[in-house]
């Protein structure tokens, strides 16, 4: 990897330009700017321009400075344990995502996948999946503004077969 003294994350919203300076010890949590600075040949500054909202930029900022010290790496704990389902995270991270509205925790997830950071992704998603977990059909369609195309007949019988089993 370059020596690359200072980088920058930049998005464009509304025509203006809005920067995140973030440290390279912290940037190369994401799979695709570390493959980025492997295939840079700049060596002094150095702006990565990105298709996210600026909000959603500064949480993936604030995650990725967060887990830039090996110290924030290895402290886990259980969130997820209903049906099954395990999966660890650290109180940090279950603070942090506990803080977004679930409309933000999926675009955090488009984020993760775009700049390819499987830790933040792994945390939005099992914030998505115990929401699903926790709720009814009908607090999950509400929330996800998720209309039944079922013809009514066929869904109030589908909806006793569940009933019944």
């Amino acid at each position: 990897m370059n020596d690359v003294e200072s980088l920058k994350l930049v998005c464009y919203e509304n025509k203006d330009k809005v920067e995140f300076p973030i440290s390279k010890s912290a940037a190369i949590n994401s799979n695709f700017i570390s493959n980025y600075l492997d295939n840079c040949q700049m060596t002094k500054n150095l702006t990565i321009k990105l298709n996210v909202d600026s909000k959603i930029l500064k949480s993936v900022g604030n995650y990725l400075e967060h887990f830039k010290d090996e110290d924030n790496k290895g402290k886990r704990l259980h969130i997820l344990s209903e049906d099954g389902i395990s999966t660890q995270f650290s109180k940090w991270e279950v603070d942090f995502i506990r803080d977004y509205e679930l409309d933000f925790v999926i675009d955090l997830i488009n984020a993760a996948e775009e700049l390819d950071i499987p830790g933040l992704h792994n945390l939005a998603c099992a914030r998505i999946a115990e929401y699903m977990m926790l709720n009814s059909d009908e607090d999950i369609e509400k929330e996800f503004k998720i209309t039944c195309n079922i013809p009514e007949e066929d869904h109030n019988r589908i909806t006793e077969k569940q009933k019944n089993n």
